[in-house]
C-alpha cells in the first residue's frame, strides 16, 4: 500500500539512530512504551555496523494493507525489517521488528 511504502521511507530516515524518532508523527501513541528507545537504537547500530557499508534497501513485501517487511542488504549480514500499521487514520507504526538475516550464498 501507499502507506506502507511511506513509513518504510521514513523508517529509513530515522534507522539506525531513531534521531528524534519521539517526536516524529511516525509512530503509535503506544510505540514507544511498548518498545523502550534505547533498546531500539542499541539493537539497530548493532545491526547496521554488522551489515557493512554500500546498503541496498530492497522492495516493501506487503502482507497486506498494513502489514509487512522489506531488507536491507549490506556487504555483510542483510536487515529485515518489519512492521504493522495502526487501523487508524493516519496509519502509524505501532509495531515494529528488526533482525539480521544471513546472507544466502550463491552457488
Amino acid at each position: 500500500s501507499k502507506r506502507l511504502e511511506q513509513r518504510k521511507n521514513e523508517l529509513m530516515l530515522i534507522l539506525p539512530d531513531w534521531k528524534d524518532a519521539e517526536k516524529s508523527d511516525v509512530f503509535a501513541e503506544n510505540f514507544f512504551p511498548d518498545n523502550p528507545i534505547d533498546t531500539l537504537k542499541k539493537y539497530s547500530k548493532e545491526l547496521f555496523a554488522k551489515a557493512g557499508k554500500n546498503l541496498v534497501v530492497k522492495e516493501m513485501n506487503a502482507e497486506n494493507q498494513l502489514r509487512g517487511s522489506f531488507i536491507i542488504e549490506g556487504e555483510k549480514i542483510n536487515i529485515e525489517v518489519y512492521f504493522t500499521l495502526s487501523p487508524e487514520n493516519p496509519a502509524t507504526i505501532q509495531a515494529f521488528t528488526i533482525k539480521e538475516m544471513p546472507k544466502v550464498k550463491n552457488k
